[in-house]
């Protein structure tokens, strides 16, 4: 048997229906003679979940943030370009002082004619040669017999090996420095050779205290070792 309200089917002898709760009539009983009595509708099975539309609110976030990223995107743009711009003013004013100092240094030294070289004249060497001032110097040592005996205390050392004439002439020597000529024409002769000699006091107008402590140490070494040697 099936329910005349919902349609459902039902089993034999079933008092109410098991869907929508409606009384059935027994079978052969008319239903005009059964009051109907409204059942209160059965809730389904299933829960049937209802998705809320979307808010226009947050349909409109969407393009503000679109239209955001694309200002910040065209502002970074426009700043690199400025940046670029003002480093290449800053190169070409570089560039531009680097030529203008090149080109000034061109217009210093490449603007004056070039001056033919004249050949070298050659100067001969005023410098005396090395062997010329050993020569020098091995003729200046030979002019004396003790060249230091002036400015220096000698020892006895620096008499050995002198002949007797050499202890003569060395003695003599510190007279002579002085200028003093002398009555020996032998020695005078000597002296006159020299190039550092010049006698200009007579023999009896010199004083040997003209002669300094070297000179009248050495002197006096020099006739001690005239006497050791016998020269005396």
């Amino acid at each position: 048997m099936f329910c005349k309200n919902c349609g459902t089917q039902l089993k034999d002898g079933a008092a109410f229906c098991t869907n929508c709760g409606m009384k059935i009539a027994p079978v052969g009983q008319s239903d005009a003679g059964v009051a109907s009595k409204p059942v209160p509708p059965v809730a389904p099975d299933k829960e049937v979940y209802y998705e809320p539309p979307v808010s226009s609110k947050k349909s409109l976030q969407t393009p503000i943030i679109i239209a955001a990223v694309l200002i910040v995107a065209v502002i970074g743009c426009l700043v690199a370009v400025l940046v670029l711009r003002n480093r290449d003013t800053d190169e070409d004013v570089v560039s531009h002082d680097i030529s203008s100092e090149k080109e000034d240094f061109e217009d210093e030294f490449i603007d004056e004619p070039e001056k033919e070289e004249e050949p070298a004249e050659e100067v001969e060497d005023e410098r005396p040669q090395e062997s010329q001032i050993i020569e020098e110097s091995v003729e200046e040592v030979n002019q004396y017999i003790l060249q230091n005996s002036d400015s220096a205390y000698l020892t006895h050392e620096d008499l050995v090996g002198l002949t007797k004439e050499e202890c003569r002439l060395a003695r003599n020597e510190l007279y002579a420095r002085h200028g003093r000529r002398f009555d020996d024409e032998g020695l005078q002769n000597y002296f006159d050779q020299k190039d550092w000699y010049t006698g200009y006091i007579d023999p009896a107008d010199f004083s040997d205290s003209v002669l300094n402590d070297f000179e009248m140490a050495n002197r006096d070494l020099i006739v001690q070792y005239e006497e050791e040697m016998g020269y005396r």
